[in-house]
């Protein structure tokens, strides 16, 4: 089958600029022909179906969903803020910081969160390697705040974290989202930037948040369409 990619990204409740990229890193069974997707219905809806997102009809898609602006990682990380001097020598110490450390949430909203988040690394670890861990709910907690919050967090000491390379973590990014849509396409913004090894130096020099945020903008603008 063959559609425009707005079309497309209408119909999966996406950001065109993000199912592009989506496109580009292999991430999504489309083919891109020009500014058409080519593709299964069945083998996509079975995809969206696995990543919990949406394939409507065409009906159903209003034509100006996929023309909402993405959400940045700097207005995402600038809601959560940066947490230097986190203690603990294990993941539930680490973690239990972090949600302290998530503005707007309620007492019981923090709890559910750090249990979540448990539930999730109990499942495999959220440690993707050369000392990163992005730690997340599998899916939003109850009364998420409207906007998408990702906080970053430094150890004092890099902390064992069953991580896929079984390297010590020394930063996270704690992604907490109102939607799964969100979610995905902050993940894949995130991964956009640790792709970048000068980037993953200037993170082992625990940054201020003012030299962080700066350096997330210029990855905004690079992830911006031409």
């Amino acid at each position: 089958m063959k559609q425009p990619l707005p079309e497309i990204a209408c119909r999966m409740d996406l950001h065109v600029d993000t199912l592009e990229r989506w496109i580009r890193q292999g991430r999504i069974p489309i083919r891109k022909s020009g500014g058409f997707g080519d593709y299964d219905e069945s083998v996509l809806a079975q995809w969206a179906r696995k990543h919990n997102l949406p394939l409507k009809t065409d009906a159903d898609a209003p034509a100006d969903a996929c023309l909402a602006k993405e959400e940045t990682l700097h207005q995402a990380m600038s809601r959560g803020g940066v947490l230097h001097g986190i203690t603990g020598t294990d993941t539930e110490s680490v973690l239990s910081q972090l949600v302290a450390a998530v503005p707007d949430l309620t007492s019981p909203q923090r709890e559910e969160l750090l249990q979540r988040l448990m539930e999730r690394e109990a499942l495999t670890s959220t440690g993707i390697g050369k000392g990163v861990a992005i730690p997340h709910p599998r899916s939003p907690i109850s009364d998420s705040p409207p906007s998408p919050r990702i906080v970053t967090g430094f150890t004092v000491e890099p902390v064992h974290y069953r991580a896929i390379d079984d390297k010590p973590v020394f930063v996270l990014f704690l992604l907490l989202c109102p939607t799964t849509q969100i979610h995905l396409q902050l993940l894949s913004r995130l991964a956009f930037c640790l792709r970048d090894s000068a980037f993953l130096t200037f993170l082992q020099t625990q940054p201020a948040r003012r030299e962080l945020l700066d350096r997330i903008a210029g990855f905004d603008r690079q992830l911006e369409p031409a």
